[in-house]
């Protein structure tokens, strides 16, 4: 007979025919018509139980279903499972700090946004639209938009190589900021001067040690006194390429006399052992130098010149290839790689060495000092 107990007031059936299997559980259903079907499915590996109960064959399908291995449930990873994954991966873990802290930030939106969208939802062709709008929502940011697409390629790109989506419907969205080029930006004489002429006391050590090394921004904030030996050899692993070339300079300060008067006159009182710091001892740090460089342009009179840090290295290399230094020569200084044209050329069989550094040095010290021949700049020291 049936019976109301439940919440919603839906009339529970319960089995009252032959007596069931061990193991066989009944479901009623209510057809539109009013009628009432049952239906019948082993309790622990949920096989569905055809024909009448208590006949011979109702109970050898309960028994085959006993035998019966269940299944474990399929888990649909969601896009904020996809995150959660990545996050754990070895191509996360590798990256610079900044970068990682950038990149889940952006998935907190990501996550947001699409967080429970399984690979199915991905792999069609509207969630390409779905990206498009939005990019578009910050288009008031162009820069913003343009990082936030590039994170969620990533992701995409490495769920699809795993084989966790069918397509990849990010590929080749357009950038909406208009990324201008910076080849052959540098420092020209007279913007040298100004800065010069401007620039406080640690500010002018921190851009002539930049401009003689061609070291970046975040890297010039790590250089200790502990990279120099006691020859005055300065040996250094640039960050950006440390897991990929490996690229290590090497940087003989005597052999350029503006370089080793620099290297004497820094101050060493500061806790960290850094060569570089602001005036009160404290190490530079990359926001310091954006801020600081913003105002030391606006006393040089150079906010419209549109000049960046990076043009410091830029500038850097542009000096070792006016002195006539060799490719190999100036990469031993800028630690980019050497020969990579693929052209067979013979620069594909040389590496950076202290050798090419040395002779590279040389060549900018007569540049620097016409006066001074580069023959009589002390040789490599013999330790």
């Amino acid at each position: 007979m049936p019976s109301s107990g439940s919440p919603k007031g839906r009339m529970i059936m319960k089995w009252s025919g032959p007596k069931l299997p061990p193991g066989v559980s009944a479901t009623s259903k209510r057809l539109s018509d009013g009628s009432v079907t049952w239906y019948f499915y082993h309790k622990t590996t949920r096989t569905r139980i055809e024909g009448e109960p208590g006949t011979a064959a109702f109970n050898r399908q309960a028994q085959r279903a006993d035998h019966v291995v269940p299944q474990p449930a399929v888990k649909r990873e969601t896009l904020s499972d996809l995150c959660d994954l990545f996050e754990k991966s070895p191509e996360h873990a590798d990256c610079a700090p900044k970068t990682r802290l950038t990149r889940e930030t952006i998935f907190k939106q990501i996550r947001h946004r699409w967080g429970e969208y399984e690979g199915r939802h991905m792999s069609v062709r509207q969630f390409r639209g779905e990206i498009f709008d939005w990019r578009d929502e910050f288009s008031a940011t162009p820069a913003m938009a343009d990082k936030n697409v590039s994170t969620l390629q990533r992701l995409i790109s490495w769920a699809y190589d795993r084989g966790k989506l069918e397509y990849d419907h990010s590929k080749k969205i357009p950038r909406l900021a208009n990324k201008r080029s910076r080849e052959g930006c540098g420092i020209s004489p007279e913007e040298d001067a100004k800065l010069l002429a401007t620039g406080k006391p640690d500010e002018i050590r921190l851009y002539k040690f930049a401009r003689l090394t061609g070291i970046r921004k975040s890297d010039l904030c790590r250089v200790s006194w502990d990279d120099m030996d006691a020859d005055g050899w300065i040996e250094w692993l640039h960050s950006k390429t440390a897991k990929t070339t490996k690229a290590t300079s090497y940087y003989p300060t005597f052999a350029i006399p503006q370089f080793k008067q620099l290297i004497e006159e820094m101050p060493r009182r500061n806790e960290t052992d850094r060569m570089l710091t602001i005036d009160a001892g404290i190490p530079w740090t990359v926001h310091n130098i954006n801020c600081r460089w913003y105002l030391w342009l606006e006393r040089a009179g150079l906010l419209d010149a549109d000049i960046h840090f990076h043009d410091i290295r830029r500038q850097c290399v542009q000096d070792l290839l006016d002195a006539d230094c060799t490719n190999a020569q100036a990469a031993s200084i800028s630690g980019h790689s050497i020969g990579n044209s693929g052209d067979g050329s013979f620069e594909v069989y040389t590496k950076r060495s202290r050798g090419l550094a040395h002779a590279a040095y040389r060549k900018l010290a007569a540049h620097l000092n016409p006066e001074v021949s580069g023959e009589n700049v002390e040789w490599i020291r013999k330790k």
